[in-house]
């Protein structure tokens, strides 16, 4: 009987010492309150911080490096950065810091053989309001390592939730009564204006059409130097009756013929002849 519990007293120190407090990873939506803040209420438009806490790391196997992704609403908040929080030991160096629409990762090692132990910020996010609505904040793919790579399980990974209040589209600025009233009395001037100069045909194929008609109504002013044009712009003008246009035949003559042209011209040898 004696032997055997002298056998159980190094089992149960053995079970003791192996039985550590594993650490739990949490979103802290209000970092300046006590505790950890996993709900947060905000009105619209605001900017707030959060922060990515730890908590419970064992100094038997602390925690070298980490990395971690966190998931939100692209409708309700857009991330504006990532930054360390402080918590491993210096030196560091950040092995990703990704902001992006839907998510933000980050990832951060020690240059030491050591780790850092306790609780403590791993990252802070900024973020700013977008929309109204309630967004979760999802811890993904967490995972912390002890020194020489050696994995640390977690005992809890906690998420957030923020609810936007009071975002909507902006309001479309009204015009003040002052602009009203010039803009107002542009138009009428303009108006007055054009009825002095009197009324104006508008460009085209049409153009002389209405400017008949202007005439016709006694709403268009004639040139006092020269008529108003009878016919529009390029028609042909119609002879009267039993006038036959005067053509290019008509006025020099029908065209000769090469035979009246030779015989025309007397021969070569009679003119040496004739001299």
């Amino acid at each position: 009987m004696k032997t055997r519990t002298l056998l159980l007293i190094p089992a149960l120190a053995l079970a003791a010492g192996t039985a550590r407090a594993l650490p739990v990873v949490a979103v802290d939506l209000d970092p300046a309150t006590t505790g950890v803040q996993d709900t947060l209420t905000l009105a619209a438009p605001a900017q707030f911080s959060v922060d990515i806490v730890v908590s419970g790391v064992d100094p038997v196997t602390p925690l070298n490096a980490f990395e971690l992704d966190l998931d939100f609403a692209p409708a309700v908040l857009r991330a504006l950065s990532v930054s360390s929080g402080g918590f491993l030991r210096a030196p560091t160096i950040e092995v990703e810091n990704d902001v992006g629409t839907t998510s933000v990762g980050f990832a951060e090692a020690t240059l030491l053989p050591t780790g850092a132990s306790g609780a403590g910020v791993l990252a802070s996010v900024l973020f700013e309001t977008v929309g109204g609505g309630t967004s979760a904040l999802d811890l993904n793919d967490v995972i912390l390592s002890a020194p020489f790579g050696v994995p640390i399980p977690t005992a809890a990974v906690r998420d957030g939730k923020v609810a936007v209040t009071g975002a909507g589209p902006e309001p479309i600025p009204e015009p003040s009564a002052a602009a009203l009233f010039a803009l107002g009395s542009v138009l009428v001037a303009h108006r007055l204006a054009g009825r002095r100069r009197g009324a104006q045909p508008r460009r085209g194929a049409s153009a002389w059409r209405q400017r008949q008609e202007l005439l016709s109504e006694g709403r268009w002013p004639a040139p006092a130097d020269r008529p108003p044009r009878a016919r529009p712009r390029g028609q042909a003008v119609r002879p009267p009756d039993g006038v036959l246009p005067r053509t290019r035949s008509a006025r020099r003559g029908p065209r000769p013929s090469w035979g009246s042209v030779a015989r025309a011209i007397p021969p070569r040898g009679r003119v040496l002849c004739a001299a």
